[in-house]
């Protein structure tokens, strides 16, 4: 798991840089800014912000197992459609949870 974290994060690293926030000089975001950026466009959190978020998440969710967290890897979308299939909660339900998760885990 911290592997893949490690991958994870040196992939969101490259893609800064890819995207010129390192050399753009127009551009003073720094590396972490673009990703938390990144994952607010999306509603998702960042990968830092799911590594502490998984434990909390597996308590208050005991139907949710290993599996599921690590499909849904801090993605909105993914962790809609788990609490809506295991838990039958409507979409604003779902919606209300992942906003207060996020609340939460906020860097």
């Amino acid at each position: 798991m911290k592997i893949k974290y490690l991958l994870t994060s040196a992939l969101i690293t490259f893609s800064a840089v890819q995207a010129g926030s390192f050399f753009n000089k127009d551009k003073t975001e720094s590396a972490s800014e673009y990703v938390q950026d990144k994952a607010d466009y999306f509603g998702d959190m960042t990968a830092a912000q799911w590594y502490k978020a998984k434990g909390s998440v597996k308590m208050a969710y005991g139907k949710l197992t290993d599996d599921d967290l690590t499909y849904i890897e801090g993605k909105k979308d993914k962790f809609l459609g788990v609490m809506r299939s295991k838990y039958g909660y409507t979409k604003d339900r779902a919606n209300d949870a992942w906003r207060k998760l996020k609340e939460e885990f906020n860097d």
